[in-house]
């Protein structure tokens, strides 16, 4: 998979020529590059211009290529929180040979990914209680970061919208909640720049993220790909459309949804437009059309718009190629996500443990591939995905099942470290997108400081189901993490530790008494004398409280006995 992955790294940057000077759209004024760490700068040029980098006093050279790409490497940097300029030049007199990036700081710099929880910005509608004092406090020069505008790909794509902006109050409503305050925190921590790069959507699943490569190596994955077949039918998709739409125009149903001849034919011309662009999307690897929605729903059926995973916003790699291609090899510390919610709304919440261990996985070797020297070792740290009231038509169980399968992620994901966020809400105002921003960022920050900077472990570690054995009629569940024992409740005041279920052999859980001796919790239930399997938060929105002695909560999970 890493030769096919470098290929397709070749790939994206061939399609970045171009005769003029180019810097990669990633880099601009205000922005922070990763200290201790060989810096890749990169762009575009006259093929066999000989370009001239020169940063912090650093002057390194890098030759374009016959495609034009070209790529230089700065030698690793301390921290500086003195703006400085990256300058750009060539020796060949095109239409721009000097490029200038001003006010650039040095320090540490993260990705920041996933769906809306990343996403969501300070002034996101009923997002958080206070955005307005938030934004007003917000005034963190040393904060910079990078937010690229959403954009669906069919191949890997060189370019973004997007300028780096510094934390003040006038900029900080349009940050990612979750990532200002991991980024606050982590500030103080270091007294260093931070960068983010908050490349975010919300709504939308796992294999979207992935590339696909990666994919088609998995056995499980392959269904998240659309074969050559699919794509290759492009020009045959729409065949008979225009014709099929003007005969419906003939029906009385057309007419209660068009409301004249002039807006049938604006309707048809928006349409074919629609179809122009979807085609040359998928030749080029352009950002490819999704607003199909706003045509009438008689008007989709016709043309099959829905039925088009050219265009879908869940197609496999979309995101991955337009939103986290774009943006390698920047030198990054690690990567933050928050992702699996719409997952679990598709019922896949077994499967997402191969979808995150190959994403993971992907990224990193993406990275290494196009240049980033510590690519394969890229720190990794996601969030479980909260408790949640839930609404009409949720599988709950499938919420539970995608828990469980980022826990077991941690074991197998070298270099990472997952967040609980099963409290993220009180019980009774469960929202999908928890208002206490500030915990979890915070969470995550003190993960990073422990994975990735020698922080205190203790003060990151959440308890995970180690083993469990039977001992007559109970089961006694060992874990690990929970270097300081564990507790029921957040500060260890409540009566009785809740939220553990057992089951017999028939596989019906029952609600079960438990008892914490240590590091280690004893459950029982009159009505199950011989158990097998234990469970705990295994529910949308639990009742549970099983906290380590440090305060951070026990990762839900399911353990069977092994026969």
């Amino acid at each position: 998979m890493i030769k096919s992955l470098c290929i397709m790294c070749i790939c994206s940057f061939a399609f970045m020529a171009d005769a003029e000077l180019k810097l990669a759209d990633v880099f601009g004024d205000n922005m922070v590059l990763q200290r201790n760490a060989k810096v890749p700068i990169w762009g575009t040029a006259d093929p066999g211009a000989e370009i001239t980098v020169e940063f912090a006093g650093q002057k390194t050279l890098a030759k374009a290529g016959a495609d034009g790409a070209w790529m230089a490497f700065l030698s690793p940097m301390p921290a500086n929180s003195a703006g400085q300029e990256l300058k750009v030049s060539s020796n060949l007199k095109s239409q721009i040979s000097n490029l200038k990036c001003s006010n650039v700081l040095v320090g540490e710099v993260w990705l920041c990914s996933g769906q809306s929880n990343m996403e969501w910005t300070i002034n996101a509608k009923d997002h958080l209680d206070n955005p307005d004092e938030i934004v007003k406090g917000a005034n963190f020069p040393e904060i910079r970061f990078f937010t690229p505008k959403i954009q669906y790909c069919a191949k890997p794509y060189s370019g973004c919208e997007g300028k780096w902006r510094i934390c003040n109050p006038e900029n900080a409503g349009d940050l990612s909640a979750t990532a200002y305050y991991f980024a606050r925190k982590l500030n103080k921590e270091l007294n260093v720049p931070v960068g983010l790069l908050v490349s975010a959507a919300g709504g939308t699943v796992g294999h979207c993220w992935i590339p696909c490569d990666a994919m088609l190596a998995e056995e499980e994955l392959k269904q998240f790909a659309l074969s050559p077949e699919y794509i290759a039918n492009n020009e045959k998709r729409y065949e008979g459309f225009e014709q099929k739409y003007r005969e419906w125009l003939k029906t009385e149903e057309a007419k209660k949804v068009v409301k004249d001849d002039a807006n049938a034919e604006k309707i048809l011309q928006e349409a074919l437009k629609l179809i122009k662009d979807a085609n040359l999307a998928e030749k080029t690897g352009a950002p490819y059309p999704y607003n199909y929605w706003g045509f009438p729903m008689e008007v989709r059926k016709i043309a099959g718009f829905d039925k088009d995973l050219r265009i879908s916003t869940n197609r496999g790699a979309s995101l991955f190629n337009g939103m986290v291609a774009p943006l390698a090899p920047f030198a990054i510390a690690g990567i933050l996500w928050w992702q699996g919610e719409a997952d679990a709304d598709w019922n896949q919440g077994a499967i997402y443990k191969k979808k995150l261990c190959v994403l993971a996985d992907s990224w990193r070797k993406f990275w290494s591939c196009k240049g980033f020297d510590k690519g394969t070792k890229i720190p990794f740290i996601y969030v479980q995905i909260e408790n949640f009231r839930g609404r009409d038509g949720i599988n709950a169980d499938e919420w539970a099942k995608l828990r469980n399968s980022q826990r077991e992620c941690a074991d197998l994901i070298t270099n990472s470290a997952m967040v609980v966020a099963i409290d993220a809400s009180p019980n009774e105002d469960a929202s999908i997108h928890p208002k206490n921003k500030e915990m979890l960022g915070n969470r995550l920050c003190s993960t990073a400081m422990a994975l990735s900077y020698g922080g205190d472990k203790t003060a990151a570690e959440y308890p995970l189901y180690s083993s469990m054995k039977i001992d007559g009629d109970k089961v006694i569940v060992n874990f690990k993490n929970a270097p300081k024992g564990l507790q029921s409740g957040k500060e260890g005041k409540d009566a009785a530790v809740k939220g553990f279920e057992v089951a017999g052999s028939d596989g019906t859980f029952v609600a079960a008494e438990a008892r914490i001796e240590k590091d280690s919790v004893i459950i029982s239930s009159p009505s199950v004398k011989s158990p097998v399997a234990v469970r705990y938060a295994w529910a949308l929105n639990p009742v549970c409280n099983l906290y380590g002695g440090n305060g951070l909560p026990a990762s839900p999970f399911i353990g069977k006995l092994e026969k």
